[in-house]
Protein backbone atom coordinates (compact mmCIF):
# COMPACT_ATOMS: atom_id res chain seq x y z
CA UNK A 1 0.00 0.00 0.00
CA UNK A 2 1.15 3.71 -0.76
CA UNK A 3 0.07 6.90 0.63
CA UNK A 4 -0.86 7.96 3.89
CA UNK A 5 -3.01 5.57 6.65
CA UNK A 6 -4.91 6.72 9.75
CA UNK A 7 -7.03 3.27 11.06
CA UNK A 8 -9.16 5.89 13.09
CA UNK A 9 -10.39 7.69 9.72
CA UNK A 10 -12.30 6.36 7.26
CA UNK A 11 -11.35 8.61 4.25
CA UNK A 12 -7.80 8.38 3.67
CA UNK A 13 -4.78 8.58 1.07
CA UNK A 14 -4.04 5.10 1.08
CA UNK A 15 -5.64 1.99 1.77
CA UNK A 16 -3.65 -0.35 3.80
CA UNK A 17 -4.40 -2.98 0.78
CA UNK A 18 -2.59 -3.56 -2.42
CA UNK A 19 -4.98 -4.30 -5.32
CA UNK A 20 -4.29 -5.85 -9.08
CA UNK A 21 -6.03 -5.38 -12.34
CA UNK A 22 -5.88 -8.91 -14.60
CA UNK A 23 -6.71 -8.27 -18.02
CA UNK A 24 -6.87 -9.57 -21.37
CA UNK A 25 -8.33 -7.99 -24.79
CA UNK A 26 -8.64 -8.55 -28.47
CA UNK A 27 -8.04 -5.63 -31.28
CA UNK A 28 -10.04 -6.34 -34.40
CA UNK A 29 -9.37 -4.66 -37.75
CA UNK A 30 -11.73 -4.23 -39.96
CA UNK A 31 -11.31 -1.56 -42.71
CA UNK A 32 -10.94 2.13 -41.42
CA UNK A 33 -12.53 -0.01 -38.55
CA UNK A 34 -11.33 -0.72 -35.39
CA UNK A 35 -12.67 -3.00 -32.33
CA UNK A 36 -11.53 -3.72 -29.27
CA UNK A 37 -13.21 -5.76 -26.22
CA UNK A 38 -11.60 -6.14 -22.90
CA UNK A 39 -12.52 -8.79 -19.73
CA UNK A 40 -10.83 -7.74 -16.56
CA UNK A 41 -10.63 -9.10 -12.89
CA UNK A 42 -9.66 -6.27 -10.16
CA UNK A 43 -8.27 -8.44 -7.39
CA UNK A 44 -8.23 -6.61 -3.62
CA UNK A 45 -6.08 -7.30 -0.85
CA UNK A 46 -7.88 -7.74 3.01
CA UNK A 47 -6.96 -3.97 5.25
CA UNK A 48 -6.53 -5.73 8.36
CA UNK A 49 -6.81 -2.18 10.10
CA UNK A 50 -10.11 -0.82 8.69
CA UNK A 51 -11.13 1.17 11.46
CA UNK A 52 -9.63 -1.50 13.88
CA UNK A 53 -11.87 -4.53 12.05
CA UNK A 54 -10.81 -6.06 9.14
CA UNK A 55 -12.45 -4.90 5.25
CA UNK A 56 -12.18 -7.91 2.63
CA UNK A 57 -13.11 -7.50 -1.17
CA UNK A 58 -14.34 -10.05 -3.51
CA UNK A 59 -13.41 -9.14 -7.38
CA UNK A 60 -14.85 -6.61 -9.55
CA UNK A 61 -15.35 -8.28 -12.81
CA UNK A 62 -15.77 -5.91 -15.95
CA UNK A 63 -16.02 -6.04 -19.60
CA UNK A 64 -15.09 -3.11 -22.09
CA UNK A 65 -15.80 -3.05 -25.79
CA UNK A 66 -14.81 0.31 -28.19
CA UNK A 67 -15.53 0.55 -31.98
CA UNK A 68 -13.06 3.22 -33.04
CA UNK A 69 -13.89 4.41 -36.57
CA UNK A 70 -10.64 6.26 -38.24
CA UNK A 71 -11.25 9.32 -40.24
CA UNK A 72 -7.51 9.76 -41.34
CA UNK A 73 -4.41 9.61 -39.52
CA UNK A 74 -4.46 11.27 -35.92
CA UNK A 75 -8.55 11.71 -36.45
CA UNK A 76 -10.49 9.13 -35.09
CA UNK A 77 -13.94 8.89 -32.95
CA UNK A 78 -14.86 5.97 -30.83
CA UNK A 79 -18.10 4.82 -29.19
CA UNK A 80 -17.24 2.99 -25.68
CA UNK A 81 -19.25 0.67 -23.39
CA UNK A 82 -18.09 -1.24 -20.28
CA UNK A 83 -20.10 -3.04 -17.66
CA UNK A 84 -18.79 -4.12 -14.30
CA UNK A 85 -20.26 -6.28 -11.28
CA UNK A 86 -19.04 -7.57 -8.31
CA UNK A 87 -16.62 -6.16 -5.24
CA UNK A 88 -19.15 -6.71 -2.59
CA UNK A 89 -16.98 -6.06 0.92
CA UNK A 90 -17.35 -7.37 3.75
CA UNK A 91 -16.22 -5.96 7.38
CA UNK A 92 -15.53 -8.41 10.28
CA UNK A 93 -17.04 -10.99 8.27
CA UNK A 94 -20.54 -9.51 8.15
CA UNK A 95 -21.65 -8.67 3.98
CA UNK A 96 -22.20 -5.31 3.31
CA UNK A 97 -24.92 -4.34 0.58
CA UNK A 98 -21.98 -2.82 -1.72
CA UNK A 99 -22.05 -5.46 -4.75
CA UNK A 100 -21.63 -2.85 -7.91
CA UNK A 101 -23.43 -3.62 -11.13
CA UNK A 102 -22.45 -0.38 -13.19
CA UNK A 103 -22.81 0.34 -17.11
CA UNK A 104 -20.85 2.68 -19.16
CA UNK A 105 -21.45 4.21 -22.38
CA UNK A 106 -19.17 7.51 -23.92
CA UNK A 107 -18.64 8.92 -27.09
CA UNK A 108 -14.72 9.76 -27.72
CA UNK A 109 -12.88 11.98 -30.55
CA UNK A 110 -9.07 12.86 -31.41
CA UNK A 111 -8.33 15.74 -34.00
CA UNK A 112 -4.91 16.75 -34.37
CA UNK A 113 -4.04 19.72 -34.95
CA UNK A 114 0.03 19.77 -35.57
CA UNK A 115 1.72 16.90 -36.29
CA UNK A 116 2.98 16.33 -32.72
CA UNK A 117 -0.12 17.87 -30.80
CA UNK A 118 -4.09 17.32 -30.70
CA UNK A 119 -7.26 17.54 -28.98
CA UNK A 120 -9.68 15.30 -27.86
CA UNK A 121 -13.48 15.53 -26.62
CA UNK A 122 -15.08 12.87 -24.34
CA UNK A 123 -19.18 12.42 -23.56
CA UNK A 124 -19.71 9.58 -21.50
CA UNK A 125 -22.79 8.72 -19.17
CA UNK A 126 -22.73 6.16 -16.61
CA UNK A 127 -25.44 4.34 -14.42
CA UNK A 128 -25.79 1.57 -11.80
CA UNK A 129 -27.78 -1.30 -10.78
CA UNK A 130 -27.09 -2.07 -7.04
CA UNK A 131 -24.08 0.18 -4.81
CA UNK A 132 -22.97 3.47 -6.85
CA UNK A 133 -24.31 6.44 -8.57
CA UNK A 134 -25.25 7.51 -11.91
CA UNK A 135 -23.08 10.37 -13.49
CA UNK A 136 -22.82 12.06 -17.01
CA UNK A 137 -19.60 13.53 -17.80
CA UNK A 138 -17.79 15.42 -20.39
CA UNK A 139 -13.91 16.34 -21.16
CA UNK A 140 -11.61 18.64 -23.10
CA UNK A 141 -7.76 16.92 -23.78
CA UNK A 142 -4.99 18.31 -25.39
CA UNK A 143 -1.89 16.47 -26.30
CA UNK A 144 1.27 16.78 -26.65
CA UNK A 145 3.91 14.06 -28.32
CA UNK A 146 7.49 14.14 -27.72
CA UNK A 147 9.75 11.51 -30.26
CA UNK A 148 9.68 10.15 -33.23
CA UNK A 149 6.02 9.37 -35.31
Amino acid sequence: PTGEYDNTRLINLGANRWGAITEVGFSYPVGKWDFEGALAAWIFGDNDDFLGMRLQQNPLLVAKFHAIRTIRPGFWWALAAGYGHGGRTTVDGVPRNTTQSNWRLAFVMAYPIRLNQGVSLSIGSGGNFGAGTDFDTISVGYQYSWGGR
